[in-house]
């Protein structure tokens, strides 16, 4: 799907305007296979393979980019002039029950990005059963983030370019958690530490993306779900956020102190349900050289349908509208910069179709 938005650039002491469009291509395969060989042990190996690349990234503009002289016109430019990516991923997952109340998971995943290489991020938990509804976890895990093709392809931008030599932002977590379920109820606690290295943000000087030192944030998260009978359900979740980046001794850019997420589910029959999701993101923190107050939060409400096993076929359906009642989203911009910020796709509808082998 394409994303367009019109954008005002400050500057040469007056607005410049303009219209930017960006679409993009991603195509996936996975595959898995799931072996239960040994007595309480369950191993699970898969692959996926993904091909991404930017089919159109320009913008419509009144003025030059290069030199912010007015074109008494509007001219397309090019923002990337092509970007693509593959992606080839292997990843295990192995489960084993030490005994009626313990159990452990150790996972890894290999990706190979054509454009920057290998990447390996492991993971380990371990899940203990204090009794019939109280459970305690304990999870460490590593994720990798490769540059986006705007971070490493933008050109004919007069607010930042990108940066071809850029490195992947890295992240590991430690979370705590409690949960406590009954019948038609869960309730589950967590606490949860996360390290950043090699975060990516736009240098201000050179006007280019760049890898940063290190960051932090903490925080607490509850969740709750509630079956209301067997067609109903609602559940949700509410987030408290304390961040750091640790070069700049601030808060980290565009980082929101709360989240909270509430879903109501609806399931007529086996295979079909209907889900509502509202989400809420508060208010985001500025950079620490921007000036301009917080920036505001906002609120969307999503609606997806799924049908599995269409007339008792392979076939499942989804679909659904992203951001039904078009709210306003907005992610900060860098100060000096996009005056209106970044403003993001509004009321979206999708379609996907699949078929199970």
């Amino acid at each position: 799907m394409p994303t367009r938005h019109d954008i005002q650039v400050l500057g040469g002491g007056s607005f410049h305007r303009g219209n930017v469009e960006y679409r993009e291509e991603r195509y996936d395969g996975n595959l898995e296979f799931v072996w239960e060989g040994f007595e309480s042990n369950r191993l699970l190996v898969g692959v996926h393979f993904a091909d991404v690349s930017a089919v159109n990234s320009d913008q419509l503009v009144n003025y030059d980019p290069n030199t912010f002289a007015d074109l008494g016109t509007y001219q397309t430019y090019a923002l990337i002039e092509s970007a693509s990516r593959t992606i080839s991923s292997l990843y295990l997952q192995d489960q084993y029950e030490i005994s009626d109340r313990l159990m452990m998971t150790v996972g890894g995943r290999l990706d190979h990005y054509s454009d920057m290489g290998n990447s390996t991020t492991p993971s380990i938990s371990a899940l203990y059963e204090l009794d019939e509804e109280n459970i305690l976890k304990a999870q460490y895990a590593e994720a990798f983030r490769p540059p986006s093709f705007n971070e490493l392809y933008t050109t004919n931008n007069p607010v930042v370019t990108g940066n071809l030599g850029l490195e992947g932002e890295t992240i590991s977590t430690t979370e705590i958690s409690h949960i406590h379920k009954e019948a038609e109820r869960s309730l589950r606690s967590t606490l949860f530490y996360s390290e950043f290295k090699n975060l990516i943000h736009k240098d201000t000087t050179t006007k280019q993306y760049e890898n940063s030192g290190a960051g932090w944030h903490r925080g607490i998260e509850l969740e709750a779900e509630q079956v209301i009978n067997s067609d109903w359900k609602v559940d949700g979740n509410l987030s408290w956020i304390e961040t750091e980046d640790e070069e700049k001794s601030h808060d980290l850019e565009g980082a929101p102190d709360w989240l909270a997420n509430l879903n109501l589910t609806w399931q007529p029959r086996s295979g079909q349900t209907v889900t509502a999701h509202l989400r809420h993101v508060g208010e985001r923190n500025r950079d620490s050289a921007d000036t301009r107050s917080e920036l505001d939060g906002f609120q969307t409400l999503d609606l997806t349908g799924s049908w599995k096993k269409i007339y008792s076929t392979d076939l499942n359906l989804r679909a659904g509208v992203r951001n039904l009642l078009d709210d306003a989203v907005v992610y900060p911009a860098a100060a000096g910069t996009y005056a209106a910020d970044y403003p993001q796709q509004g009321r979206t509808w999708w379609l996907r179709l699949s078929r199970t082998f």
